[in-house]
């Protein structure tokens, strides 16, 4: 909904929207509720996906994307204790491991624009962190 509201420029959507996940992320580091740790997940991927398709800064998008990424290795973590889990992510994503198969995406992707973020070395570093 942030992204819709037009009464901010773009930069203060993302900063609003980061704050959101960030305080969640917090939320999930105190209580290690599973729930929180989806939420901040999910809530980072919209927020890396909205800055990459809406023009962002390629720094923010690292930012963003790495916090994503941070989120998705901890749900795959979940999974291999959560049946539950595990069993929806082998289901939504045919894969066993979320992480590698976020990560197989974003390395192998013909989408033009996503193609093009690999051109930058450092969001190359940020990824490859998480192989």
């Amino acid at each position: 909904m942030i992204f819709f509201d037009d009464s901010e420029d773009f930069s203060e959507k993302v900063m609003r929207a980061e704050h959101i996940g960030d305080s969640i992320a917090y939320s999930y580091r105190e209580t290690g509720e599973t729930f929180l740790c989806l939420m901040a997940e999910s809530v980072y991927g919209r927020l890396a996906n909205d800055m990459v398709f809406r023009g962002g800064e390629i720094n923010d998008i690292i930012r963003i994307r790495d916090k994503y990424l941070m989120f998705v290795k901890s749900v795959t973590e979940i999974s291999n204790q959560d049946v539950v889990l595990r069993d929806l992510i082998k289901y939504e994503y045919h894969a066993d491991n979320l992480l590698d198969w976020t990560l197989d995406y974003y390395l192998s992707t013909n989408n033009k624009v996503l193609a093009g973020l690999r051109e930058n070395n450092a969001y190359m570093d940020m990824l490859k962190k998480y192989k």
